[in-house]
C-alpha cells in the first residue's frame, strides 16, 4: 500500500477503532444472556463442543436447550466453538429465565426488560462456560470488524469519485447503537451481515469488472 494510500485511509483505520472500542464497552457492560437467543446460542455452541455433532431438527430440537435456534447454519457456531472447546463448559454458564420479562412487544409498562435473573457471582471465575460465552462474543465482534469493512469496501466500489460517501456509510453502520450491541453479545446476526456484506462488495466488483471464474467461486463461498 502506498504512502498516498494509506493517508486516504487513515480515517477509516480511527473509526474502526473507535468501533471496537465501543463494541468491547457494550459486551463488558450488557450481563450475560441479555443479548437476543443468547442462551440458546451458547447452547448451540456447547452442543457441538460436547457432543461433536449438529444439533437436532424439528420438534425434536425443542426438547434440547438450543430450541428454535437449531436450524441455523453451523458456521458462527462452529467458529465460536473453536475457542469454546479449549475454555470447556465446567463450571456451566447458569441461564436463570426471568419469568417476568415480557419481550419486545408492544406494552404499558416500561419494567422486566432483563431476560435473564443474574445473582453477584454470575461470570465469575472466567473459566468454562462463563468464558466460553465471553468468546463467543468475541467471534461476534471479529464479524462486526468485517462487517464495517465490508461496507467501507463496498462502498469505495460504489462512490461517486471524490466523495466520502465509503467512509460515512462505514460510520452510519459502525456507531448505529444496535449494531454495537448485537456485536457484543454472542449471535449470528452480525456474522450474516458480515457476509452478505462481503458478498455484495464482490458482486460490486464483479459487475465493474466481468466475468472471473474464481471471484464467482469466493461468492458462492461467501
Amino acid at each position: 500500500m502506498s504512502t498516498h494510500s494509506r493517508q486516504q485511509h487513515w480515517p477509516f483505520w480511527v473509526l474502526l477503532l473507535a468501533y471496537l472500542s465501543l463494541t468491547l464497552v457494550y459486551s463488558a457492560t450488557f450481563p450475560p444472556f441479555e443479548g437476543p437467543d443468547e442462551p440458546q446460542h451458547l447452547a448451540y455452541i456447547e452442543w457441538l463442543v460436547t457432543r461433536r455433532q449438529l444439533p437436532p431438527q424439528g420438534d425434536a430440537a425443542w426438547e434440547t436447550p438450543i430450541q428454535q435456534e437449531a436450524g441455523q447454519p453451523p458456521f458462527y457456531y462452529l467458529l465460536a466453538a473453536l475457542p469454546a472447546r479449549l475454555a470447556g463448559f465446567n463450571p456451566p454458564a447458569i441461564y436463570r429465565p426471568n419469568p417476568y420479562f415480557i419481550g419486545p412487544f408492544p406494552r404499558d409498562n416500561i419494567d422486566n426488560d432483563h431476560r435473564a435473573i443474574h445473582e453477584p457471582g454470575d461470570g465469575q471465575p472466567l473459566r468454562g462456560g462463563w468464558l466460553a460465552l465471553r468468546l463467543a462474543r468475541l467471534v461476534t465482534t471479529g464479524f462486526g470488524l468485517l462487517l464495517v469493512g465490508g461496507v467501507y469496501l463496498l462502498g469505495w466500489q460504489l462512490r461517486p469519485a471524490g466523495t466520502r460517501i465509503p467512509l460515512a456509510a462505514a460510520a452510519l453502520v459502525a456507531f448505529t447503537p444496535q449494531v454495537l450491541f448485537l456485536s457484543g453479545v454472542a449471535s449470528n446476526d452480525i456474522p450474516a451481515a458480515a457476509l452478505s456484506t462481503l458478498t455484495l462488495w464482490q458482486l460490486a466488483i464483479l459487475l465493474r469488472r466481468g466475468p472471473d471464474p474464481g471471484r464467482g467461486a469466493l461468492i458462492g463461498l461467501l
